[in-house]
């Protein structure tokens, strides 16, 4: 009984080692395979977030450009001022009386 036992783990020894090259084909081809597999993962992971980073950059682009376009120009503002008319309290140059609060610097000197 002991020789049988001995001649079948023999058996399987000689077919494991028979197959050991395929072993090592079929270990590396999984390998290569699951290297593949998480790189392209990762590949996409990293694109999804810089394209989220951009677009999130862009969206700040676009609304200031949006800001911009619906901002009147110069010439409109001046444009529909004039139609108004000038105003009792409107500003034209010089000095400008002030009753605002004083500051310490003015309590200071005055």
């Amino acid at each position: 009984m002991s020789s049988l036992v001995d001649r079948r783990h023999l058996l399987v020894a000689a077919q494991l080692l028979d197959d050991l090259d395929g072993q090592r084909r079929r270990e590396r081809a999984t390998f290569e395979e699951g290297y593949q597999a998480g790189f392209e993962a990762g590949r996409r992971a990293g694109a999804e977030a810089a394209e989220e980073e951009m677009r999130a950059a862009w969206a700040k682009v676009a609304e200031q450009v949006r800001r911009t376009a619906n901002t009147l120009t110069y010439d409109e503002l001046a444009r529909r001022r004039a139609a108004t008319g000038p105003w009792e309290d409107e500003y034209r140059g010089g000095p400008v009386e002030w009753e605002g609060p004083r500051t310490a610097r003015a309590e200071a000197t005055g």
